[in-house]
């Protein structure tokens, strides 16, 4: 079948060859008067080869060239990028609320990295589509023997993809987001189950039991006896339904007193950053978990 002729100002597809230590890009393009001619350019790695021909294949078609400049020729890996880099800026910021917190931006880059870039790494803008996007998300929905899938993961991919080609789209790579006309996958909801008092009763006194035997043992072998934080942890999170982040977060200064009802003021949260570990965030993880929650009796008192 014969080749589709290349339209004005249309790029070829690529070939890439080795040659050493090097790796050479180069591909066929079709200038604006209707000559054909062959665009090379070599780098290191094939991404950078990649990059570099994107960049003389602007050159070569007269259009403008900035550093970091997002055309439709430009792969998704690149605009990936720049989004996490710009992203990574926004929220350490000491002195600004950032649009998205750092452990957000975490969570987006490890949806990239291991459900995304697999798949869309390689791809220039301007060969996006709608039944590509699909395509893709279907595979992280269906998983592999190693990766499971799942339609929350399917769900995460399609938010972080989406935020992704906005960037391309907002820096003129993209007219439209291919995006916007794949549905959006919809977990089901899972039912929810709440503890009755009974319950509640049985995992307090079970914890207690467990935190008895460990002060025994503590005294047998003459070690510190524990300080029953666990069991202060447990009915905190029990009597106020707050996240296990929101809880670990607390401070004596957040419990307040109102009248005989006591009080305790949720405004933060404890969270893992990579390559950064457990820190306390001074904000909730929603604007609506900044609020303040009435204590149970056996909260505050600590009976059995």
């Amino acid at each position: 079948m014969a080749n589709r002729a290349l339209a004005l100002g249309e790029a070829g597809a690529t070939r890439f060859r080795k040659r050493g230590d090097r790796c050479r890009a180069e591909c066929m393009v079709r200038l604006y008067n209707g000559e054909r001619v062959s665009v090379p350019a070599s780098g290191a790695t094939k991404r950078e080869a990649d990059d570099k021909l994107r960049q003389a294949i602007d050159r070569r078609l007269g259009r403008r060239v900035d550093a970091g400049a997002i055309t439709d020729l430009t792969s998704l890996y690149v605009v990936a990028g720049q989004f996490f880099d710009e992203a990574y800026r926004e929220a350490d910021q000491a002195d600004a609320r950032p649009k998205r917190k750092r452990q957000s931006v975490d969570c987006h880059a490890s949806t990239w990295r291991r459900h995304l870039r697999p798949h869309l790494a390689e791809v220039k803008l301007c060969e996006l589509t709608p039944a590509l996007l699909e395509h893709v998300l279907n595979q992280i929905r269906q998983g592999t023997e190693d990766r499971p899938g799942s339609e929350s993961k399917a769900k995460a991919a399609y938010t972080t993809l989406n935020l992704i080609l906005k960037r391309a789209q907002a820096h003129g790579g993209l007219v439209a987001n291919q995006l916007a006309v794949v549905d959006r996958p919809k977990p089901q909801p899972k039912p929810v189950v709440a503890l009755e008092a009974q319950g509640v009763g049985l995992i307090r006194r079970a914890v207690r039991r467990y935190d008895d035997k460990r002060r025994a043992i503590s005294k047998r072998q003459g070690g510190q006896a524990p300080r029953g934080d666990v069991v202060a942890l447990l009915d905190v999170i029990l009597g106020t339904g707050l996240r296990i982040g929101e809880v670990l977060a607390l401070r004596w200064r957040d419990v307040v007193q109102d009248g005989e009802t006591w009080l305790v003021d949720v405004n933060a949260t404890m969270v893992e950053l990579v390559g950064r570990g457990y820190q306390r965030q001074p904000v909730p993880k929603t604007d609506a978990g900044d609020r303040l929650v009435a204590l149970p009796a056996f909260t505050v008192l600590g009976s059995a």
